[in-house]
């Protein structure tokens, strides 16, 4: 007999770097961050599955926490400014900022 589909349900979480870097030699970096994460976000199935969005420079943010709407990920990613600088460890080892 057949095995029957079985649909699972996603958590995603975007991780993004927005230290100064993402414009240090070329401004249009964050930009280029932001429509590809909006590409992602439109073809995610934000019905069946949830996302949240994090940034990083040298802390760690939590800029959207798991949702099923594509309007609140959108405005958190439009917000999205680079600055700070970049430390890895710090960034993902830490409490958020």
């Amino acid at each position: 007999g057949s095995v029957p589909a079985t649909t699972q349900r996603l958590s995603v979480v975007v991780a993004l770097d927005v230290s100064g870097s993402m414009t240090a030699d070329n401004p249009s970096r964050i930009n280029v961050l932001k429509n590809s994460v909006r590409i992602f976000l439109d073809m995610l199935d934000t019905i069946q599955h949830e996302c949240a969005i994090t940034t990083f420079d040298q802390f760690a943010y939590l800029n959207q926490d798991f949702t099923n709407s594509r309007t609140d990920l959108l405005t958190s990613l439009n917000s999205l400014q680079p600055q700070g600088g970049t430390d890895y460890d710090a960034a993902f080892m830490s409490d958020y900022g």
